[in-house]
């Protein structure tokens, strides 16, 4: 529908401001971007517009072939890996200045896979930013429920999680 299209879009649109303020007032460059659960490639795409990054110097990751053989007609010369979070290494992955984990880590369903995706994405990224945007705006779940409807907007983290598996996986007290 018209409204959803509407809605979707200055989703979006927030989401980009927010990242790039972001980038910003970190003074960050980047020159290479891992896009961590890639999906439709929007992320990719945005790296590349934004800040001027050729779509081969862009990796984009996911666990779905489908959505990387999209990603690849949407990005020409992107790279692609096939990679499930927390299971498969980034082994053979070229390092980059940035890596963006929009809406996805909060599929990865144990903090002890949910700290060795954190670890092995940092190990090739100089900065990872993560918005989980599925997560609740409030811990009462059924608010977070009446939300989100779909199976696949589970959320199994709240947001101390992140910094409690990266802690975990670093040896630093959580």
């Amino acid at each position: 529908s018209k409204q959803m299209n509407y809605r979707t879009e200055n989703f979006y649109n927030n989401k980009e401001k927010h990242i790039t303020n972001i980038i910003r007032k970190l003074d960050i460059k980047p020159r290479t971007c891992i896009d961590v659960g890639a999906g439709a490639g929007h992320w990719s795409e945005f790296c590349h517009h934004s800040f001027d990054i050729p779509y081969k110097k862009i990796t984009a990751l996911d666990i779905s072939k489908p959505a990387l053989d999209y990603v690849e007609k949407r990005c020409p010369n992107i790279n692609t890996r096939l990679v499930e979070l927390g299971v498969d290494t980034m082994d053979g992955i070229s390092p980059a200045d940035l890596a963006l984990a929009i809406g996805v880590l909060h599929h990865v369903t144990s903090i002890d896979r949910l700290g060795s995706a954190l670890r092995d994405i940092l190990s090739v990224a100089e900065y990872l930013l993560i918005f989980p945007i599925h997560l609740p705006l409030t811990d009462d779940e059924k608010v977070h429920n009446r939300r989100h409807k779909h199976a696949h907007h589970k959320s199994y983290w709240q947001r101390g999680d992140y910094l409690d598996a990266l802690a975990k996986t670093s040896g630093a007290p959580s």
